[in-house]
């Protein structure tokens, strides 16, 4: 079975628990990205009880995209698709996993944060929310790509060109932050942790490119 076979199959498959739960895994993915967006536009005004709830919900999120990724490298696993194709397969989910991985890891630099009772310069707090907001609009543009492989590749294509000009942008935040810090009054402390989290946000954005790409190289080779 071609990539394009691939295609084909998630065409007429679509009820399938592997398309389904595929689905639903970038599902819960974006809810990572949500999430942490909420939790960063919460710690931007200084609710730390609204950030620690985004907080949770993240983990919780995260860890069912886990669960997710499980069950269908499960299904995978009792040999619908072959060898190939499974290994494309598993590779793309085990690429979207990444992003709430990452996140995760940006969430738990956060509570160290918020434990801490850090304050956070305004315009670095600033820079941060429009860098998770964008991350979070990258996700939710790479569900798009999700739920449209198989039916429509140039809705496909649309999202994918967003998902790159977001992480492009985001790249652009990234460094301005890190200029931002150089120059910053904070103490070395809670600046090591913001640049930990920073370089997790960072990670998370490249995967979700990465993704984006994959679905891309799926769906190019198929034509």
């Amino acid at each position: 079975m071609s990539e394009k076979a691939l295609l084909k199959w998630f065409e007429t498959r679509r009820e399938s628990i592997i398309v389904r739960e595929t689905r639903e895994h970038i599902g819960r993915v974006v809810e990572t990205a949500t999430e942490f967006n909420n939790a960063m536009s919460c710690l931007c005004i200084d609710d730390k009880v609204c950030a620690r709830k985004s907080v949770e919900r993240l983990q919780i999120s995260e860890k069912e995209a886990d669960d997710i990724e499980v069950k269908v490298f499960e299904e995978l696993s009792r040999g619908e698709l072959p060898h190939k194709e499974r290994e494309d397969l598993m590779h793309l989910i085990k690429r979207s996993d990444l992003v709430a991985d990452w996140l995760k890891e940006a969430s738990r630099d956060m509570s160290i944060l918020l434990d801490a009772n850090v304050e956070i310069p305004r315009d670095i707090c600033e820079m941060l929310k429009e860098m998770s907001g964008k991350l979070d609009k990258a996700c939710k543009a790479l569900k798009q790509m999700m739920d449209n492989f198989g039916k429509n590749n140039e809705i496909v294509a649309k999202y994918e060109n967003e998902v790159d000009v977001l992480e492009h942008e985001m790249d652009d935040t990234y460094f301005k932050i890190k200029r931002r810090l150089m120059s910053s009054s904070l103490d070395a402390r809670p600046i090591i942790v913001i640049n930990d989290m920073l370089h997790a946000v960072e990670n998370a954005a490249d995967n979700c490119k990465n993704t984006a790409g994959m679905i891309h190289s799926l769906v190019v080779a198929s034509m």
